[in-house]
């Protein structure tokens, strides 16, 4: 098994720094995603915040014309008139008649419904029970689907003239008063706005995502590829030096023509070979001599040899001519005794 330490230079780093760049662009890429969704989020919560604060104006506005008497009184109102002249259903009616139209439902659940179609269902449930205890005044909700925003709706006095005292009592609409007071919450605003146009937003925005991100990589992957290839390829070419040196070929050398770290290195390795050249020429040259002056030795020293056979023979011949003398010497000498010794006799003799 190939260890990571064995991998060449180029794939090391080209590996590292795309799984970073992938990996930052990852990250980006699913920051990006959410802070659309919650700036789609947010941007829903805003429009049903703008609807309710329309309904709640409308509300303010119809009470404050009903307490200036620019409407005639509840008392002079009956029927269909009278529930016209209510705020919050005139509140309530602004909100739906534009919601199909601004892409939202609109609901408004409350516990004990005169109208059947306000009766809350478990989510609403829930929240009324939050805003009745006082714990929450609004509140938004976000199912895979939809986004829910609640706002709960306060009794004002002129509720109590249907919802008040005495407690059981009609209505002026035919209902029962619940015996409510002025400040209580028993219903809320129900705005529900779809997310499947924030949904479709988001979809875009990955493709569009994901497409910049792989245009961006291909595009930072090439750069890379090309800082590499500057690097890895000279570092070859040097290590191909560092063979053919090694070999015993001391002609090669490196062809690049870069004024980086890379470059200097690869003057250095030139220099280098171009400085063994020089040496191993010096010590050539100097071989050469020393092999010429090898050879004058050993001729001088035939010479010597020669000089010295010749001066033994002529030794030996001076020697043989010596013991001859010293024959000779010996020869004349017994003669001379001879001669002496007649000498002697003729000496006697006479």
């Amino acid at each position: 098994m190939v260890s990571f330490k064995d991998i060449s230079i180029k794939w090391k780093f080209l590996s590292i720094s795309l799984l970073g760049i992938i990996l930052i662009t990852v990250l980006s890429a699913v920051q990006h995603i959410k802070d659309i969704r919650d700036e789609t989020v947010q941007a829903v919560e805003d429009k049903s915040k703008a609807v309710v604060l329309v309904a709640e104006s409308t509300r303010d506005m119809m009470s404050k014309k009903l307490a200036m008497g620019v409407f005639r009184g509840y008392e002079e109102l009956s029927g269909e008139d009278l529930l016209e002249a209510v705020p919050i259903v005139t509140a309530m009616n602004v909100a739906a008649q534009k919601a199909e139209e601004a892409g939202y439902v609109f609901r408004v659940p409350k516990f004990q419904p005169r109208n059947p179609q306000n009766t809350p269902d478990s989510l609403e449930a829930i929240v009324l029970k939050e805003m009745m205890q006082g714990r929450i005044t609004e509140k938004t909700v976000q199912d895979e689907d939809n986004i829910h925003y609640f706002r709960a709706i306060t009794l004002t006095q002129d509720c109590l003239y249907c919802h008040g005292d005495p407690k059981g009592s009609p209505d002026p609409l035919g209902g029962t008063k619940e015996g409510w007071k002025a400040g209580e919450v028993h219903g809320a605003f129900h705005i529900i706005s779809s997310l499947e146009g924030s949904k479709a937003a988001i979809a875009r925005a990955r493709s569009s995502i994901i497409l910049t991100s792989g245009l961006v990589l291909l595009l930072i992957s090439g750069a890379l590829l090309y800082v590499v290839q500057t690097i890895t390829n000279p570092l070859q070419k040097g290590v191909q030096l560092s063979q053919k040196i090694a070999s015993g070929d001391l002609t090669a050398s490196i062809d690049i023509d870069q004024k980086d770290e890379v470059g200097h290195l690869a003057m250095a390795l030139n220099n280098m070979a171009a400085n063994l050249r020089k040496a191993f020429g010096e010590v050539a040259g100097n071989s050469a001599s020393l092999d010429e002056a090898s050879t004058a030795l050993g001729t001088l020293s035939g010479q010597l040899t020669s000089r010295a056979t010749d001066m033994n023979d002529r030794a030996n011949t001076l020697a043989n001519a010596a013991e001859e003398m010293s024959a000779n010497m010996s020869s004349v000498s017994s003669t001379a005794e001879q001669s002496t010794a007649n000498v002697n006799t003729v000496a006697t003799a006479a």
